[in-house]
């Protein structure tokens, strides 16, 4: 049989690690749902950032959406060496 003491003594402990576990979930719940909002704002800005772009994109020329290349060859400004070395980065990049 346990002494008195020895009973005081583990249900101490039992009711400082429930406590304990309740406040560790706790801050690893909080963590958590602060990433979560960190993420969620960081995809958010990097939307906004990419409409921004497109709308500028959108304010050019037609004749300068594409950097000015023009890739129809029956067009009078037609440049195939504009038109090739535009070509020849974009398979530089999709390589890299």
């Amino acid at each position: 049989m346990a002494t008195p003491a020895g009973n005081i003594l583990r249900w101490s402990f039992l009711g400082f690690g429930v406590l304990y576990g309740f406040r560790h979930q706790r801050s690893l719940y909080k963590e958590e749902k602060e990433h979560n909002a960190k993420v969620e704002y960081e995809r958010k800005q990097k939307l906004i950032d990419l409409a921004k772009a497109e709308y500028q994109r959108s304010l050019l020329p037609p004749d300068q959406r594409d950097g000015g290349i023009i890739s129809n060859p029956d067009d009078p400004k037609f440049d195939l060496e504009k038109y090739l070395n535009h070509v020849a980065a974009g398979d530089a990049k999709s390589k890299a």
